[in-house]
């Protein structure tokens, strides 16, 4: 860990987070290795390999899920295949990160960016289910009205009546002053 804290210091972002890795390699039972594995992997986005960065976080949550710190590792996991562009794998992390850790504080942020990264996928039908989970799970959320309206709105687009049906109900019901 000490070489890799060298190579921090010096800036060579590579060398650390490869050092950062060796440790935990070396040294899987490590009481800092969670640590050293999150290290390595902030190291890896500031030279701008978010797809590495990603992978590491991900063995974080894989290895070590019990770590104070294990959400937010899956969390910039998400983040990190956004970066890079692949929406698909960003949003299935953000819906992990929701189901594992239900009581993370970003919980509400990642069910929200995952409806998000369905849309531009133009994954209607994702982005219908995972808004509706959202306002399972957060129903007095300002945004929560919009997000029904437009769950319906996605059954609709892809052909299911019946459950469009079905969401505008609910929203009428919800929301009667808005019908």
């Amino acid at each position: 860990r000490y070489i890799a804290e060298r190579y921090k210091k010096r800036g060579e972002h590579l060398k650390a987070a490869q050092a950062f890795e060796r440790v935990v390699e070396e040294q899987p039972n490590y009481r800092f290795a969670a640590q050293t594995l999150f290290d390595a992997a902030k190291e890896y986005e500031a030279i701008k390999d978010f797809r590495k960065a990603a992978v590491v976080y991900q063995q974080i949550v894989m290895n070590y899920p019990g770590w104070k710190y294990a959400p937010g590792a899956l969390y910039n996991a998400a983040l990190a295949f956004d970066e890079i562009n692949d929406k698909r794998q960003a949003a299935q992390l953000y819906e992990q990160l929701a189901k594992i850790y239900p009581n993370y504080e970003k919980v509400s942020d990642a069910i929200y960016n995952a409806a998000v990264k369905y849309e531009e996928l133009e994954d209607w039908r994702n982005a219908a289910r995972v808004f509706e989970w959202f306002v399972e799970k957060y129903p007095d959320d300002k945004d929560a009205k919009d997000f029904l309206f437009t769950a319906g709105k996605y059954y609709a687009k892809i052909g299911e009546e019946q459950k469009s049906k079905e969401v505008y109900a609910l929203f009428s019901q919800k929301y009667p002053d808005d019908t």
